[in-house]
């Protein structure tokens, strides 16, 4: 069981790492395969409209912060929850990552983007999965007392409604609740077709991704209340996000969403794990 969670767990920090590098180095020669390839499927031919790259290297980084993000917390869940024999870990890691693959990929399929899907999503998907099946405890313990203060409760609130609210960016990113970010975006980037085109596209991925990590973080914490680690999961997971999708934004201008998205996110979440901690 230690060298199978050890591989999963180096798994888990491989496409955190992936993620980073969508960030930093998703607008460079790297990953224009998927770039092209993707950009044909939905835009024709000539592919990525040239004036949409400065909005297309926010969305690559904050779709990057929400794939470290994702995995980050992953690994705290192999780390502490499935090398210590948790049942609740294992449910938890197999549906936010089977939740991901199918959110992820059928948005991709519905707008188009098979290439997303096919150069993306099937690496992960198929990876993540065997590991974990292959890592399956034998023998199960039960989780720790349940610690049901303030704190923690407030923190499984938070959780979830960050599960809801990334679902609603994958269905609904265009919808009248999100007119003022949709408008600061567009005074930014400029108001046009192929922009609503790339934003249902890139912000249903990073609606996939934001689900999946909450997903994982709420069952943790809803099971596991008062275990120090579960605490220490949501801070360096969201922090790891955090940083990487505001470094994204600001580099690009974006400070609305920083604004709007990020600091919100960071206190409804961050602050009852900090206290937890407390």
């Amino acid at each position: 069981m230690t060298h199978r969670a050890a591989l999963l767990e180096a798994t888990c920090l491989f496409f955190a790492g992936v993620g980073l590098l969508l960030a930093a180095l998703g607008h460079t020669v790297l990953l224009e395969p998927w770039r092209a390839a993707v950009g044909a499927e939905l835009f024709g031919p000539g592919g990525v409209p040239a004036e949409l790259d400065p909005f297309v290297r926010m969305t690559n980084a904050v779709l990057g912060g929400s794939i470290v993000g994702k995995w980050v917390a992953a690994w705290f869940l192999v780390r502490h929850g499935l090398r210590a024999g948790r049942r609740w870990a294992f449910q938890a890691l197999l549906v936010g990552h089977i939740g991901w693959f199918l959110l992820d990929s059928g948005l991709s399929l519905t707008v188009g983007a098979v290439s997303n899907v096919l150069l993306i999503n099937l690496v992960p998907g198929v990876v993540f999965l065997g590991l974990l099946l292959w890592a399956r405890p034998t023998a199960w313990t039960p989780p720790a007392p349940a610690d049901t203060g303030l704190a923690w409760r407030w923190l499984v609130w938070a959780c979830g409604v960050s599960v809801a609210i990334g679902l609603l960016v994958i269905v609904g990113v265009r919808w009248p609740v999100f007119a003022p970010y949709n408008a600061a975006l567009e005074s930014l980037f400029g108001a046009s077709e192929a922009l609503v085109t790339w934003q249902v596209f890139a912000y249903g991925l990073i609606g996939a991704a934001f689900t999946a990590h909450f997903v994982m973080l709420w069952w943790a914490a809803a099971v596991e209340r008062g275990a120090p680690w579960v605490a220490r999961a949501v801070i360096v997971s969201l922090l790891a996000w955090f940083v990487v999708d505001s470094a994204g934004s600001i580099a690009q201008g974006a400070w609305f969403n920083v604004l709007m998205i990020n600091v919100p996110s960071l206190l409804a979440v961050g602050l009852p794990a900090w206290l937890a901690t407390r």
